[in-house]
Formats: structure tokens, C-alpha cells, sequence
């Protein structure tokens, strides 16, 4: 894997080069394309896409000489820190073959039966990465990247993720909260009007707070 990676960086004069992957559970193996289309610049595409280090190969000193640094004690590390290095980086590139098994576990803080208040960090996640960029004073130039992060990874998957326990309920509120507050016009989101209906139709549910239309989610969800 990393020599396929090595010799595409330098093939191609890249900072930054991601691979395809397989997603394994139990004795299914899924092929997963590393990364989605949104723009015709592989930057962008790069910072919206699956934002997991373990299928890139990165350019060390980009990462010394701008100091970016992994979130630590908490989990989303990957999350609040991987966009980051778009500010920096001149090329990425993409190598579409699966060289990486990603192997899902019953018992991972992701997907425990029971609640796990580690998947708070999410909100200690937004507030790191939003902090850093404008800090690095990237907050502008790729607000609306920033924005799409925020749905995707905070209306979307934060809610859905809290959905499944009573404990994480009383965190809906508070990313409702989030998304009038900070993106009141996110519903006019770039990236977002790309996603396919499921996806627009579940941030919607999940923004309403409807208890009906959330329990009928939920119900076709578990089946």
C-alpha cells in the first residue's frame, strides 16, 4: 500500500495522496470509493470526503512545518484535524484501488449497544476545527466547505448517531441550536443541494425535530 502510494506522490508531484479501500464485517467485504466528486478540484473533493488518515500517505512536512496536530482525548480526531491541511497543500492525488481493510468492530465506541458519552466529542470535533481555520485565517475562503462539514458530520451522522439512545436525545437540541444559530441558510448549502433525496429528506427530519417523522425514521432505519 505504501509504496503504491509512494509512487504516485512522486509519479505525480503530489503533497497528499488517497486510496480506495474495503469496508470488512464479520465475513462481508464492501469496496468503498475513498473519495466523492463535488468540485473539478481534487482539494475540495479531498476535504469533503472520508476525512480517516488511515488510506493516505501525507507529506511530513507539511504537517511539521504548518503545526497541525491530531485533536487529542477525544474522538473525530480525524474530523477536526484532516481538513486543515487543505490550506496548505498545492496537489492531491487519487489512486482508485482498494489497498486498505477497514474492519468494522461490534464492540467500537461507534457501534456499542449501549450509550457512550465519547460521541459527545463530535461538538468539541466542529469547535476544534472551525477554531483552527480561522485562527489559520482559511475561515473565508472555504466557508461554505466548512458549513457542508458542520451538516454532514453534525446534522447528519451526529444526529442519527444520538437518535439510537434515550441518554443522547438531549443533545438534539442542542445541534438544532447549532444550525439556527451558526447556519441559519444551510439548506442552501452548495454541496448540499448535490446529495441525493435520502440524504436531504433525513437532515430535514432530523432539523424539524419532529418526534412522529423521527420514530418512523427510526422504525425503517432498524429494519
Amino acid at each position: 500500500m505504501l509504496k503504491e502510494l509512494y509512487n504516485k506522490a512522486k509519479e505525480e508531484n503530489s503533497d497528499l495522496v488517497i486510496c480506495d479501500y474495503y469496508e470488512v464485517y464479520d465475513n462481508e467485504k464492501k469496496y468503498k470509493e475513498a473519495m466523492k466528486k463535488y468540485s473539478e478540484d481534487n482539494k475540495i473533493n479531498y476535504m469533503l470526503s472520508n476525512t480517516s488518515p488511515w488510506n493516505k500517505l501525507i507529506k511530513t512536512q507539511i504537517m511539521r512545518e504548518n503545526n497541525i496536530k491530531f485533536l487529542e482525548h477525544h474522538i473525530y480526531e480525524d474530523m477536526a484535524t484532516m481538513p486543515i491541511l487543505i490550506g496548505y497543500i498545492n496537489k492531491v492525488s487519487y489512486l482508485k484501488k482498494p489497498l486498505y481493510n477497514y474492519i468494522i468492530r461490534t464492540g467500537s465506541t461507534m457501534r456499542q449497544q449501549t450509550y457512550n458519552k465519547k460521541i459527545e466529542s463530535i461538538f468539541v470535533a466542529i469547535d476544534y476545527l472551525l477554531k483552527e481555520f480561522k485562527e489559520r485565517k482559511l475561515n473565508e475562503k472555504y466557508s461554505e466547505e466548512l458549513e457542508y462539514i458542520v451538516i454532514e458530520h453534525l446534522l447528519y451522522a451526529g444526529t442519527g448517531r444520538f437518535l439510537q439512545y434515550e441518554e443522547g436525545k438531549g443533545k438534539l437540541k442542542e445541534i438544532k441550536k447549532i444550525m439556527n444559530n451558526d447556519y441559519p441558510n444551510w439548506k442552501k448549502n452548495k454541496y448540499y443541494k448535490k446529495q441525493n433525496l435520502k440524504f436531504k429528506v433525513t437532515c430535514n427530519i432530523f432539523y424539524i425535530q419532529n418526534a412522529i417523522l423521527i420514530k418512523i425514521y427510526g422504525i425503517i432505519r432498524n429494519k
